[in-house]
């Protein structure tokens, strides 16, 4: 970016000059043009340089850079044209006007790869990683960031643009008028600064919710060590109550007359009764979630033949992740209203049943033996309450046992599988067989075609038969 930086201040110096020539001496018409000049010979290059090196910026910069030339170029030609023929108002307009915006553009550009920059480096400190922003955090965070820093640099560039072409001021006056301006139906009145004044509160308000709930759930609640579940039910919360505080700040500071939240109230009755109650029992039942606490983020639930880990729980809904990696919205009615297993709602322990069968002839106790001994040399079973092995009865090819063993309900599928493979091994090693269903056969008639395959002796034919 080191051309526009040379840009810039070869920009603002023919402007300084422009602005100190008299008006309506040959010196300042000369400026103008240079300016001019300047301008087109930058929006060209600029042009030349975007179009054969499409990936030096981002494909919505590299659109919006390419539109920015474009009008720069299109405002400084005719601005050198009018300047060349005499209309000096009207070049001074647009060529100032134009360099103006394309300073504020070039700086307001740089200031914004500075601090993305300094966002990036301040991510990797010692100092992120204490605050428990990275890294799980560091890419919300580093998202917001940007985002803000994009915006503020867009509003002030508005304004620059605005101020360089002498329309800031009118703008400002009519907004004010505008704002000013007011109209009654009946005994009420409506005041568009009272509404913009309100809906600023409501969206500060928001903000101020989701910064405060970060906070809360990252660096706060966590280190308090109270238990899972109640960091988010207090972030949560917290977030509830700024924005009623918000919503209560925004209808003072709008001049909100108190008298008619009993209309508020009545109309909101009226939509609860019509067609609101979903959405009123889904709120409710999340605020139930949140206080009562049967279902936590972080619980691993089983819902409708649906198994997944808890993601977040909402103002409306849940997020529960199956382990398929899909995300399933669940209302929290249902979560109240329907039967749910929770695995880890008391305790994140599961017991696992491995059938396995064993060829007939076998002793019995020695294949249990074997079987308990393979649960036990396990790092991932519990050793209390200990793994039993079971003689589960006589199968119609094997000898059945079950194995109960208890473990941690994250590895439910990883541990019995890894048990089965074990317990293949040592059935194999110790001369044990694992059956498989056989099934006798006997043939009262045949098919005389088919007697040769078999290897049997034909019988003789009788001539007397049909």
């Amino acid at each position: 970016m080191r051309p526009g930086v040379h840009l810039a201040v070869f920009l603002f110096v023919l402007r300084g000059v422009v602005e100190l020539a008299p008006p309506g001496f040959v010196t300042h018409r000369l400026a103008l043009l240079a300016l001019a000049t300047g301008g087109l010979a930058f929006c060209t290059w600029s042009l030349r340089a975007l179009r054969t090196d499409r990936g030096l910026l981002s494909a919505p910069w590299h659109r919006s850079a390419l539109l920015a030339s474009r009008a720069a170029f299109v405002l400084f030609g005719p601005g050198a044209v009018a300047d060349v023929l005499g209309g000096v108002a009207a070049a001074t307009l647009l060529v100032t006007g134009t360099a103006h915006t394309f300073i504020a553009a070039i700086l307001l550009a740089l200031t914004a790869v500075i601090l993305r920059s300094m966002v990036r480096i301040a991510l990797l400190t010692d100092t992120a990683r204490r605050l428990g922003i990275t890294p799980v955090h560091s890419d919300r965070v580093r998202a917001t960031a940007f985002r803000t820093i994009n915006a503020l640099a867009t509003i002030t560039w508005s304004a620059a643009t605005l101020r360089g072409f002498s329309l800031l001021d009118p703008l400002l006056a009519g907004l004010r008028r505008a704002f000013d301006w007011t109209f009654s139906i009946g005994e009420f009145t409506v005041d568009p600064g009272n509404i913009l004044i309100f809906g600023v509160v409501i969206w500060l308000s928001f903000k101020l919710a989701t910064l405060v709930e970060f906070l809360l759930t990252v660096q706060l609640v966590p280190r308090v060590g109270v238990p899972r579940g109640v960091p988010e039910a207090v972030s949560r919360l917290t977030r509830y109550v700024v924005i009623a505080l918000g919503a209560v700040v925004a209808s003072a500071a709008a001049g909100f007359d108190v008298s008619n939240v009993t209309i508020i109230v009545g109309a909101l009755a009226v939509g609860v009764g019509f067609g609101l109650q979903n959405i009123v029992n889904n709120f409710v039942s999340g605020l139930i979630l949140l206080f009562e606490r049967p279902i936590r983020v972080g619980d691993t639930l089983e819902l409708g033949g649906t198994g997944g880990r808890v993601e977040k729980i909402g103002m409306r809904a849940s997020i529960v992740r199956t382990r398929d990696g899909a995300e399933i919205i669940v209302p929290n009615a249902r979560l109240i209203s329907e039967d749910v297993t929770n695995w880890t709602l008391t305790h994140d322990r599961r017991r696992i049943v491995i059938p396995v069968g064993i060829a007939y002839g076998t002793e019995p106790e020695r294949a249990a033996g074997l079987i308990v001994g393979v649960a036990r040399a396990s790092e991932d079973v519990d050793e209390r309450p200990e793994p039993t092995c079971l003689f589960a009865g006589f199968g119609e090819s094997s000898l059945d046992f079950r194995l109960y063993a208890w473990i941690a309900a994250s590895m439910f599928l990883e541990v019995s599988s890894a048990l089965r493979v074990a317990i293949a091994h040592a059935l194999e090693e110790a001369g044990i067989e694992i059956p498989f269903p056989q099934r006798d056969l006997h043939l009262r008639s045949a098919d005389p075609q088919a007697v040769p395959w078999t290897g049997l002796p034909r019988e003789p034919e009788d001539p007397r038969g049909s």
